[in-house]
């Protein structure tokens, strides 16, 4: 998701009611500094707040929402964030999210 040249990228989605989670894939390097922050989407009555980055080492990292992950990563390769609903407080309604 990052263009290239850039050293940030943004995302925005939204959870059908029937969804609990979207993964994001992006590669880094051991080292590098990133700061992954979910806030909510404009025009959604819900917000997809949790969200778990998990790393090439098999670690992982994260909370409900706001700044989910800030600091230098661990290791090389493919990461994962995965961003979901908190289920308990949901409604069952359209959940969108910006990270």
């Amino acid at each position: 998701h990052f263009a290239k040249g850039a050293i940030s990228s943004v995302v925005t989605g939204k959870l059908k009611p029937n969804e609990q989670e979207r993964w994001y894939r992006f590669n880094a390097a051991a080292a590098q500094y990133a700061i992954i922050n979910i806030a909510p989407l404009t025009g959604t009555s819900e917000t997809a707040n949790v969200g778990v980055l998990h790393m090439p080492n098999g670690k992982y990292d994260g909370t409900k929402g706001g700044i989910i992950y800030q600091g230098c990563l661990p290791a090389t390769g493919e990461y994962r964030l995965r961003i979901a609903r908190n289920l308990m407080a949901t409604h069952g309604k359209t959940a969108g999210y910006k990270a």
